[in-house]
């Protein structure tokens, strides 16, 4: 059980903050502490004590919210010279994210970021093109609730690096169908195959 989760976050509109409030409500109600936290007042030190981490952010004017960004400017590189040295142990994290128009774009360097943290992707992205309806908060809460219960050492990392070339300025970028390829003996394929489908449930996902 991860037993301290913590959400990092910025919200403008307050949108957002919607989103990652019922993610932590969602993980309290799995029995986990729930520190939360606007990206201006977290540190580093936050995540070196947490056992699993939300995200939340919008997208402006293509990027993550500024305060967001200079919380990696502080933080990023010593978190990730500890990483390298083996000082930092995995954790599990998602994101929340509401735009007006794309929710998905600025999420490719805070996943990037998060990895060279060695924080891990348990599950895709929540998100809320405009105010977020009933099912997007139940999503989140969801997501939330189901984070506490993530084996980091047996979890599938969802990550996957964003092409260099990026997307256009009017693409709207979305997670692509996942093919996942594995080389495990078959019940454990099979079980891999599982604990991808429960983490992706929106995707076509089958043992290649």
């Amino acid at each position: 059980m991860n037993g301290k989760v913590l959400v990092i976050y910025v919200s403008q509109s307050g949108s957002t903050e919607k989103m990652v409030r019922a993610a932590a409500e969602g993980a309290k109600s799995a029995g986990a502490e729930v520190t939360i936290k606007e990206a201006g007042e977290a540190t580093g030190a936050d995540v070196e004590q947490c056992d699993a981490l939300i995200w939340g952010s919008g997208n402006y004017y293509g990027y993550m919210h500024g305060r967001l960004k200079e919380w990696f400017d502080r933080e990023h590189m010593r978190l990730s010279k500890k990483t390298k040295a083996g000082e930092m142990k995995p954790r599990p994290y998602f994101c929340c994210s509401s735009a007006s128009a794309n929710p998905y774009r600025h999420l490719p360097p805070i996943e990037r970021l998060s990895a060279g943290m060695n924080l891990k992707k348990a599950f895709e992205p929540v998100v809320s093109k405009g105010k977020p309806t009933d099912d997007v908060i139940a999503q989140c809460y969801a997501r939330g609730r189901d984070l506490v219960g993530v084996d980091v050492a047996s979890m599938v990392d969802l990550y996957v690096p964003a092409p260099l070339s990026g997307t256009t300025d009017k693409a709207e970028a979305k997670p692509q169908a996942a093919r996942i390829v594995v080389t495990l003996p078959g019940t454990e394929a099979s079980r891999a195959l599982e604990i991808v489908k429960s983490r992706l449930p929106e995707f076509d996902v089958r043992l290649a």
